[in-house]
């Protein structure tokens, strides 16, 4: 079997394992989704944005899965910068352990799983587990998922993708330690000075 298959069947791992969380957290009557309704006209001017990029990723993982001729972007873009074996190696380990890190991290949430920033809905601060070793697992496990991704499919589109996706994670990151910060305070400042932002 081709590693380029496993960017696409992993994502699928991916996203049952997550769902399935949710779930469970849905059926103990916890809403990990936010609903604090907050009106932001920047993020509904760059939703579509990222979404049809996102779209174009998925396709791109899709594409060698099911060795599909059709293509949506330009040759510049899709076809892979360098071919080596160690390069796709590499990088399946690094999706690997972005697997791996991903389900420990929501295994370690317990029920303070949580997407956006709502104060009005917020589990309490988990800082056992996989977050006394980072305090961003969840965020760090998808970097590496991406960058595995990358790795296996090195074109220059992945490549781009996941510098955007590490930057923009990296600065989402950052909003969301003021967040926590006010919410938890001194708490949280405590266990900021004991484990890192990453590792």
């Amino acid at each position: 079997m081709s590693l380029e298959v496993i960017p696409f069947y992993s994502f699928l791992l991916l996203v049952v394992v997550l769902i399935a969380k949710i779930i469970a957290l849905r059926k103990k009557g916890i809403q990990p989704g936010s609903g604090n309704g907050e009106k932001n006209k920047a993020k509904y001017l760059l939703f579509p944005v990222f979404f049809l990029v996102f779209l174009i990723w998925l396709f791109e993982i899709i594409r060698p899965a099911f060795h599909l001729s059709f293509v949506l972007l330009p040759a510049f873009l899709s076809d892979f910068l360098v071919e080596t074996k160690a390069l796709p190696i590499t990088g399946a380990i690094f999706l690997l352990l972005g697997l791996i890190s991903f389900s420990i991290t929501l295994n370690d949430f317990g029920t303070s799983l949580r997407f956006g920033l709502d104060k009005q809905n917020q589990g309490l601060l988990v800082t056992t587990g996989i977050f006394s070793r980072s305090r961003n697992p969840f965020f760090l496990s998808l970097d590496f998922y991406f960058l595995g991704v990358a790795l296996i499919l090195p074109s220059a589109f992945h490549v781009a993708f996941t510098l955007a996706a590490i930057v923009g994670t990296h600065f989402f990151i950052l909003k969301e330690e003021r967040f926590l910060t006010e919410k938890y305070q001194r708490e949280y400042l405590e266990y900021t000075k004991k484990v890192r932002r990453y590792f």
